[in-house]
């Protein structure tokens, strides 16, 4: 593998859309204190999963060969490793490696066991964002990361198209993870495996996931697996889920969570009491779709009556006797009285497009109301939950087959959890709530697969497949 100097690096100056170029000559440009190794790897062919689960994403090896020597700048793309030489030995190396589609594009940026994830570089990355719209997830493994760090990613995640950040096994000494949250972004996938988060820790993040806050509207996939999370954290995330419809997968396995804990979460699954609180806020959010509603519709028929207020001003320009002057006014009165029914039904058909139909998870057809009390059908979005190797006994697993049993009855099965796992918990032999629940998610997931899932690919016919 060549190195280049950071006096090479002059020669060439490359441009923010070409990343793995732009990066170390960045660094070099703002003489960072750090030694940065990029190593290219090309996905031949990506094949979705869905369509094709024999087929997997070949990834080419990196070659011997190197990128940057300015005697090599000629335009192309070659798949190698880009090094910037300075004086440091390779202990102190920032190793990044990034995964380009076929057209040389980075569409994964991995940190794989660094000797620290740099902020300088993180802002660099940061300001490359906007050329590189292709990239799609981040993978920090065993790095030193600190609270400046992931704030840095935080700030760039609103403007990125990343959908995908896994941060296991890099606990953040400030545990501001809830800030990758905050703001409208395209994250649906966050993996925190082994990041020594405690309670505090997850009551800050679910406080980001409750509806109709940012984070409610994208993340599917939350992994918590192998922390410091106890019956506090669980409740957190059982108020969450709540209101939040957007989660399906929540791994909360190797924790320490009892049975009072698993029993926050089991409650939001099913049907449950709605509190004043919680019927006063569905009630604002209402008022406040609505009048964002008739806000938009104004701004959009504005938008359309501007042009027939200019064409009328333009007739009424050229009318030169009274007689013209009554015959334009009488025109544009029928004019406007045709006209008008038409641009309000095309402004409202805008405000609807631009704000979609009005959604809650306590919406009135997810409500009922017995002796009384109003209660809410349950979350019947989230599809997998992992419990294992917590502290959980029998009566978790009575309550997860009563959860099971009440989806089903309410939705039909296939509806709501489809795995659930307590694997690894103290649960006897003979448990027969856990044979009932094993029952429950048999039936569940042949009621899935009883389904004929069409392929999606242009080029065959559609086939019909039973999994």
């Amino acid at each position: 593998m060549e190195q280049v100097t950071v006096n090479e690096l002059h020669f060439y100056r490359p441009r923010p859309s070409d990343l793995t170029a732009f990066l170390p000559y960045a660094c070099s440009q703002l003489q960072a204190p750090f030694r940065l190794r990029i190593l290219i790897e090309t996905i031949e062919e990506y094949v979705s999963k869905t369509d094709d689960k024999a087929k997997k994403s070949k990834r080419d090896k990196p070659g011997a060969q190197a990128h940057t020597p300015p005697a090599q700048y000629s335009g192309e793309k070659q798949e190698s490793a880009v090094v910037v030489a300075q004086d440091y030995d390779d202990e102190g190396d920032v190793v990044l490696r990034a995964f380009c589609d076929p057209a040389g594009k980075p569409v994964e940026l991995v940190f794989y066991h660094c000797s620290q994830v740099p902020r300088l570089l993180l802002k660099i990355i940061g300001l490359c964002i906007p050329y590189n719209m292709q990239l799609t997830k981040i993978t920090i493994r065993w790095g030193p990361l600190d609270g400046f760090g992931l704030y840095e990613i935080a700030k760039f995640l609103p403007l990125s198209q990343i959908t995908d950040i896994c941060l296991d096994d890099s606990p953040v000494s400030h545990c501001n993870y809830y800030l990758l949250l905050e703001q409208q972004t395209h994250l649906k996938i966050l993996s925190l495996a082994r990041c020594n988060l405690i309670d505090e820790d997850i009551t800050l993040m679910a406080s980001k996931l409750g509806h109709p806050l940012p984070a409610s509207r994208t993340l599917a996939v939350l992994s918590l697996e192998s922390n410091n999370i106890t019956d506090v954290g669980a409740r957190a995330l059982g108020e969450a889920l709540r209101t939040n419809r957007t989660l399906r997968h929540l791994n909360l396995a190797g924790n320490a969570i009892t049975d009072l804990g698993a029993s926050y979460i089991f409650r939001s699954l099913t049907q449950f009491p709605v509190s004043h609180d919680e019927i006063t806020l569905k009630r604002r959010r209402m008022f406040e779709f609505l009048k964002m509603k008739r806000e938009t519709y104004e701004r959009c028929y504005r938008e359309l009556i501007t042009p027939v207020e200019l064409e009328s001003g333009r007739s009424r320009r050229k009318t030169i006797s009274a007689r013209s002057r009554k015959a334009s006014t009488a025109t544009l009165a029928s004019y406007k009285g045709s006209a008008g029914d038409t641009i309000a039904c095309k402004a409202e058909t805008m405000a609807n497009e631009l704000l979609g139909a009005y959604s809650d998870p306590f919406h009135a057809a997810e409500m009922v109301v017995e002796g009384g009390e109003t209660y809410c059908a349950g979350n019947f979005a989230l599809s997998y939950l992992n419990l294992a190797y917590n502290a959980l006994q029998c009566a978790s697993a009575a309550r997860l087959a009563a959860v099971l049993a009440y989806q089903a009855r309410a939705r039909g099965p296939g509806a709501g959890l489809l795995r659930a796992v307590l694997e690894g918990s103290a649960l006897p032999p003979d448990c027969g709530a856990a044979r009932a629940a094993a029952h429950w998610l048999a039936r569940a997931l042949a009621a899935v697969d009883a389904f004929p899932v069409k392929t999606t690919r242009k080029s065959e016919k559609p086939k019909f497949k039973n999994t």
